[in-house]
């Protein structure tokens, strides 16, 4: 009987100390949590709003419709657009590589 005494006695203080570090660890994880979403919230509004993008829906092309004797009554050309957000920091390399890009065949 002693030494089921002692072994209850000793699971009880594993599960204590267990017990004890997982709410030192919850309590970290919440108070960082709170930091982030409280101290830090400026600094990660403006990285989000640095990484936007804007979605624009754009028709598939269709390619020539022709009439059955072969002429062309509709002409889908190509159209290229481009659209940058308000980002000043890569403006001049963006505007280059544009105009690159239209230049070449």
């Amino acid at each position: 009987m002693a030494g089921d005494t002692e072994s209850r006695l000793m699971f009880g203080r594993r599960a204590f100390f267990l017990g004890a570090v997982q709410l030192v660890a919850g309590g970290a994880l919440i108070g960082r949590m709170a930091h982030i979403s409280i101290a830090e919230a400026d600094r990660h509004a403006t990285a989000a709003e640095d990484n936007r993008v804007a979605l624009q829906l754009i028709p598939p092309r269709r390619g020539w419709i022709v009439d059955a004797a072969g002429a062309a009554l509709a002409v889908e050309a190509a159209l290229v657009a481009g659209f940058t957000l308000a980002n000043p920091r890569g403006r001049e390399l963006i505007s280059a590589g544009l105009a690159d890009l239209c230049r070449s065949p």
